[in-house]
């Protein structure tokens, strides 16, 4: 088993806020206010109101495209949910500003938007379209990877699959890099989000979507050649990651590569 580890981070920038450092006084100032709950949920309000304003104005239809995906989506919902699937109780946190975490529309319509948004952050000096940024990213990402392959991929799996950005962009990678096809799935906790992968996989290009958690996802033994983890673990309670991880291992043919990124702040 080969294992990659791919941090991804701005090319240029400086060390991360005081207000995320719960040792500095801005920190704790900042943790107790937001331990008010109805003043935590106006500067959420805010922060989410001006993340959108900066996305739309760098080309991403945010709202538009949110209500587009939900309207196509919400009829799919049913065929991708695995109703013995139960999340557990860390993924049903508040995440990401939404009070269900990822399990709701909001978050699920959304995520294609703010993937290219986190994308564009990668290179703020530039004047990219999210296109480019998106693609710029991914293709790092594989070119990573493609050191430890030894040969043509025949499964790979999408772990945190979220709404199958990172699983197309792993489809279309493998298709110019081999010859031989390759069954690529994904498999995500959230139904709403792959709910929303199977509108944006409107060519069905991926080989399946599974409604599973990745600790645990009921998938056979060395199934694949390739796993990825695509900005899923720096996500993760550290129990929750060493169980992913350990879930991946065991679903991973000998020879096999588990490929996993997060994305870090660039030191001072």
């Amino acid at each position: 088993m080969t294992s990659t580890g791919a941090p991804v981070s701005a090319p240029s920038g400086s060390a991360p806020p005081n207000w995320v450092d719960q040792t500095h006084p801005l920190g704790r100032l900042i943790n107790a206010l937001l331990a008010v709950e109805p003043l935590r949920r106006l500067l959420f309000l805010q922060a989410r109101q001006v993340i959108i304003r900066t996305a739309e104005r760098r080309g991403i239809a945010w709202r538009a495209r949110r209500e587009q995906l939900q309207r196509e989506a919400e009829p799919l919902l049913e065929a991708v949910h695995n109703p013995t699937t139960v999340a557990p109780a860390y993924y049903q946190a508040r995440f990401h500003a939404y009070q269900q975490g990822n399990l709701c529309w909001a978050a699920a319509c959304e995520a294609e938007q703010a993937t290219d948004a986190m994308a564009l952050r990668v290179w703020p000096a530039e004047q990219l379209q999210p296109e480019q940024a998106q693609q710029r990213l991914r293709a790092a990402i594989f070119q990573a990877i493609e050191p430890s392959l030894a040969g043509p991929v025949r499964d790979a799996l999408d772990l945190g699959c979220s709404v199958g950005v990172s699983t197309q962009a792993l489809v279309g990678w493998l298709r110019q890099r081999q010859q031989q096809p390759a069954a690529v799935s994904g498999l995500d906790l959230s139904p709403q989000m792959l709910a929303v992968a199977r509108v944006r996989d409107g060519d069905g290009l991926v080989s399946a979507w599974h409604h599973a958690a990745a600790e645990a996802t009921g998938l056979p033994d060395a199934s694949f050649d390739l796993i990825t983890l695509q900005f899923v673990c720096h996500e993760l309670p550290a129990d929750a990651t060493r169980a992913v991880l350990a879930e991946a291992a065991r679903l991973l043919r000998p020879g096999g590569v588990i490929a996993w990124w997060i994305r870090i702040p660039n030191p001072p």
